[in-house]
């Protein structure tokens, strides 16, 4: 699923096998990735939910145990039927301006009413979202869920340009939005990833890249028409161009060069302000 590469998170993340292969591995938390042992109380759900939706959407897994280095450490079934209402009625009724979420239950072998939530959070051009009950604002910061500041709030409520202004009678005046990237690449691979940051004070909508001096190849899901083997490589995958990314927020993905392409590069980003202006920014990295 292209929202899992976005978040730079394992893409088996969604099956059996892909749990288990987290908890032998010890895949640690992240700003996108969140574990959870069990479902408590229906706030605590809607809380991890805004917090998640507020740094750009991730994934919360409900059944991983982690230790005390927020590392997946152990599985516990619980009752999907239970979880998946208790999901949707969160995103609805527990947060101030409902959120989409995506949830997957992924039952055991033995006992298929059993096993564990995958909860998919897209991005939302509606920040920042609120718990309903608490009146809590939260976001990530790292691996935990933390109060977002005035100025915080203020940027988020910003970044909505002039449709928030329209909304709350308003002059709309946030910085613009900021493109940076970092690359890496696996050591004498031709396999790396992009990771974009938004460090202005504007949401970034339709934003698409390009490199200058080798194609980027990405990877997308196989057609029916494709081999069933080896990731399917193209030049427009199915999660370009980026919707919109808020101010804060990074976003990231697994790209592909030629083998033997120079190590030095340069990144082209076109994307679109809340006016529906088209902005260019260029940047060299090095592989």
């Amino acid at each position: 699923m292209e929202l899992l590469d976005r978040f730079g998170v394992p893409a088996d993340l969604t099956s059996l096998r892909g749990l288990e292969r987290l908890v032998s591995e010890h895949t640690p938390e992240t700003r996108h990735l969140d574990f959870k042992r069990q479902l408590s109380s229906s706030e605590d759900l809607a809380d991890d939910l805004v917090a998640m939706v507020n740094s750009g959407g991730g994934v919360l897994v409900i059944g991983v145990g982690t230790d005390r280095h927020d590392r997946a450490s152990s599985l516990h079934p619980l009752a999907l039927r239970t979880a998946e209402q208790q999901a949707v009625q969160a995103a609805r009724e527990g947060v101030d301006e409902s959120i989409r979420i995506d949830p997957i239950p992924i039952p055991i072998e033995n006992d298929p009413g059993a096993g564990y939530l995958v909860i998919l959070i897209p991005p939302s051009s509606r920040l920042p979202h609120l718990s309903s009950k608490r009146g809590r604002v939260l976001h990530r910061v790292g691996t935990h869920n933390k109060p977002m500041t005035r100025r915080e709030i203020g940027a988020a409520f910003c970044a909505g340009g002039a449709n928030f202004a329209r909304e709350f009678g308003l002059i709309a005046a946030s910085e613009p939005a900021s493109l940076v990237a970092s690359v890496s690449q696996q050591y004498a691979s031709t396999q790396g990833r992009i990771h974009l940051t938004n460090r202005g004070g504007s949401t970034a909508f339709n934003i698409t890249i390009s490199a200058l001096a080798c194609p980027l190849l990405y990877e997308a899901p196989p057609g029916p028409d494709d081999p069933p083997w080896g990731p399917i490589e193209t030049e427009t995958p199915p999660y370009l161009p980026i919707i919109a990314l808020p101010p804060g927020t990074e976003v990231s993905f697994a790209v592909t060069r030629t083998f033997g392409a120079t190590s030095q590069d340069v990144l082209t980003f076109t994307w679109d302000d809340e006016l529906g202006r088209t902005h260019q920014a260029s940047q060299a990295v090095t592989w």
